[in-house]
C-alpha cells in the first residue's frame, strides 16, 4: 500500500469543512465521487476523487492512531488504579469492560460475539469478587483494632500499673501484660 499524498486539496480545508467532509463519507456513507461533487460545490474550491480518498485514508489511520493512543492511556489508568488501591478493581474492571466492549463495536463488526460477553462478565465477576474479599480483609483488620483498643481500654489501669512498676525488667512486664490481657502465661 502506498503511503497518501500529504498535499491532497481536501486536507488544506479548514478544520470545520474537513469534518464535514468527513461526516459525509462516514456518516451518510457518501461515496467518494459524490463527496467530492459536494465539496465541490459546498466549499466552493475544486477537490478531486483522488483528494477525497486520501483524505479519508489519512483520517482513517488518525483516527485509528487516536484510539490506540486512548486504550494505552486507559490501560495506563487501570493499572496505576490497582497499584494505588487494590479495592478498586472491580470499578477499573468495568471500565475496561466498556472500553474493550466500544472498541470492539467501533472495529466494525457491529456487535460483541458470544465469547466476548461471557469472557466480559467472567472478567467483571472475578473483579467483582476480589473486590469483596479485599472489602472483607478490611472489615476484619478495622475489627481487630478496635479490638484490641478496646481490650487496652479495659485493661488500662492495669496496664499503667505494670508499666510504671520499678525495678522489674521488660520481659516480665511483657509477660504480665500477656496474662491481664489475654488471661494467658507466657511461652
Amino acid at each position: 500500500m502506498r503511503k497518501p499524498n500529504s498535499n491532497a486539496k481536501a486536507l488544506q480545508l479548514s478544520p470545520a469543512q474537513r469534518e464535514k467532509l468527513s461526516a459525509w463519507i462516514v456518516d451518510e456513507n457518501m461515496s467518494y465521487e459524490d463527496a467530492a461533487k459536494r465539496a465541490t460545490e459546498e466549499f466552493k474550491t475544486p477537490i478531486s476523487v483522488k483528494s477525497v480518498r486520501t483524505f479519508y485514508q489519512i483520517a482513517s489511520q488518525q483516527a485509528m492512531l487516536d484510539r490506540i493512543v486512548s486504550s494505552r492511556k486507559k490501560a495506563n489508568e487501570v493499572v496505576a488504579k490497582f497499584k494505588e488501591n487494590p479495592a478498586d478493581i472491580y470499578n477499573a474492571l468495568l471500565e475496561t469492560a466498556g472500553q474493550i466492549a466500544f472498541d470492539k463495536a467501533t472495529e466494525g463488526k457491529g456487535e460483541l460475539d458470544a465469547e466476548t460477553i461471557f469472557n466480559f462478565t467472567k472478567l467483571v465477576m472475578n473483579g467483582r469478587k476480589q473486590a469483596m474479599d479485599a472489602e472483607a480483609l478490611n472489615l476484619a483488620k478495622d475489627k481487630f483494632q478496635f479490638d484490641a483498643a478496646s481490650a487496652c481500654l479495659k485493661h488500662l489501669p492495669t496496664l499503667r500499673a505494670i508499666a510504671s512498676k520499678q525495678g522489674v525488667d521488660n520481659k516480665e512486664k511483657i509477660n504480665q501484660i500477656r496474662l491481664a490481657l489475654f488471661g494467658a502465661a507466657p511461652e
